[in-house]
This record gives structure tokens, sequence and C-alpha cells, in this order.
């Protein structure tokens, strides 16, 4: 019986300062990687910054560099005028990270590409969403301003009757 406990002992210091050795390795490895990726994200190289930001979300388990890296996918997309996969991987984000600290962001990108989509009322949605669900005074503000802007300018009187209907219900 003691020589299974010594064993079992033996067997855990052996493998414990590896396992935490190797974490701290894989955490600086990932975060040169992506540091290399937002420096070229800044210098417009996009099709490069992609290319590492992906090997970021797909090689490694998800962190906080794993979700910065996805944000930073849709940030791409959108500057190159991809707004139908970015419109894909925000709905994406914010399904797979909701509590994020970019998650709001995020929403917001979502509107901004669903207007340059010419959809204006899922636009509108996401504004009520954001209003609705960020904690922040800061994104409440631009949403509402969204929302203003797209009821004045895109929806008709049926459209927010609608809206009025279903949030007071």
């Amino acid at each position: 019986m003691c020589r299974k406990f010594l064993y079992t002992l033996l067997i855990l210091f052996a493998f414990t300062p590896f396992g935490i050795s190797q974490s701290v390795v894989d955490q600086k490895v990932i975060d040169a990687e992506f540091a290399r990726a937002v420096e070229m994200y800044d210098a417009k190289r996009y099709n490069s910054a992609l290319f590492r930001f992906e090997k970021i979300i797909t090689g490694y388990d998800l962190n906080s560099k794993t979700s910065a890296a996805s944000f930073f996918k849709i940030k791409i997309l959108i500057d190159t005028g991809e707004y139908g996969d970015a419109n894909y991987f925000c709905s994406q984000y914010i399904e797979s990270y909701p509590v994020s600290k970019y998650t709001d962001e995020v929403r917001v990108l979502l509107i901004k590409t669903l207007l340059e989509e010419f959809e204006y009322q899922s636009a509108f949605e996401e504004t009520l969403i954001l209003i609705d669900q960020t904690s922040s005074i800061l994104y409440r503000i631009e949403a509402k301003y969204f929302g203003e802007n797209i009821a004045d300018k895109y929806l008709d009187t049926d459209d927010l009757q609608h809206y009025l209907a279903y949030f007071t219900s």
C-alpha cells in the first residue's frame, strides 16, 4: 500500500512541473504570435495578419488571445470589405464568447456590417439587443444613436410599431 502511494506521489511530482512550465511556454508563444499578428494588422498587411490570427484561433485552446484573435479577424474582414463573412463571424463570436470584453464592440461591428449590406431591420434589431444587454453606458449611447438613425432613414411606421409591440408586450 505504501509502495503504491509512493509511486503515485513520484508520478505527480515528475509530471506536474513539466505541465506548468509547458503551459507558461505555450502562453509566451501565443503572446508572441499575437503581438506579431497585431503588428501586421497595424501595418495593413491583412492577409499575413489574418493567417497568423487564424493560426491562434485554431491552434490553441480557448484563452484571452484566441478570443482577441477572433475579434481581429472580424476587423480584417470589415477592413477588406468582406461584410457577409464579417456578419457570419460576428454572430459566431457573440455566440462563442458571450461574456468577452469585446462582445459589445463586436455587436457594434455587426450593426455596421448589416448597414453596409442594406439589412436595416436586422441592424435595428441588433441595436435593440445591444441597448438591452450592454452594461456600458457608452455602448448604450452609441446603440441609441444607431437606432435613431436607422429608424429615421430606413424604417417606416409599421416597422417601428412592430418593434414597439414586441418590446412592450
